[in-house]
């Protein structure tokens, strides 16, 4: 398997104050990180994969860039239909901004997934958990309802995590095509988060 991925994340206009609170100027932060991954199956059942690539990140008149990659494994275990996975993440170098430097969130991924059959599609339930360097432990559940295998609802609930909890989301296949909406519900600091998405198979 090989593919390439370009993310944005959007933060909107945000305003600028000095340190009375005196509205100065607006500015419009970005992130965007371009990657490709290659993934290689080792025997019947078990699988590996890297991925690499390239970021940036402006703040105001403040900009950054870096390189990142994953590591993955996954095995079939003897259940039908069900995948053991496991990932680190974000290991990478980034430049300073503004003589500050920061260093990239490096996490330790666990997944299992199982997936039953229905008449018209399948559900697809999945236990994930999350340790980052200096963080504690976190936990997601997911669940994936597909119908008639071009719609999919998602849903998750995020365990043991600051703000985020509940999620949801919309998949479209047409053809080779697939359509991806995402929302996410944050109880503090930021905004419910919408997210969007185009992928097409080849």
């Amino acid at each position: 398997h090989f593919g390439v991925s370009l993310r944005n994340l959007d933060y909107g206009t945000l305003e600028s104050r000095d340190e009375t609170g005196a509205l100065i100027g607006y500015y419009h932060p970005s992130d965007v990180s371009l990657m490709a991954n290659y993934a290689y199956r080792l025997g019947p059942a078990t699988y590996a994969g890297i991925s690499g690539g390239v970021m940036y990140q402006k703040l105001g008149t403040a900009s950054s860039y870096g390189v990142h990659t994953d590591i993955g494994f996954s095995i079939l275990p003897p259940f039908t239909n069900s995948v053991l996975s496991f990932a680190v993440r974000n290991v990478g170098q980034s430049s300073k901004m503004n003589m500050v430097e920061t260093r990239l969130p490096v996490t330790m991924e666990a997944d299992l997934s199982k997936k039953w059959q229905l008449e018209q599609g399948s559900l697809i339930v999945e236990l994930s958990g999350i340790k980052a360097v200096d963080a504690e432990l976190k936990g997601v559940v997911s669940t994936q309802l597909e119908v008639l295998n071009h719609i999919s609802l998602r849903c998750a609930y995020k365990l043991n995590h600051d703000a985020e909890g509940l999620s949801a989301g919309l998949g479209i296949k047409v053809g080779k095509l697939d359509i991806n909406y995402g929302w996410a519900d944050f109880d503090t600091q930021l905004d419910d988060v919408h997210s969007f998405g185009l992928a097409w198979r080849f």
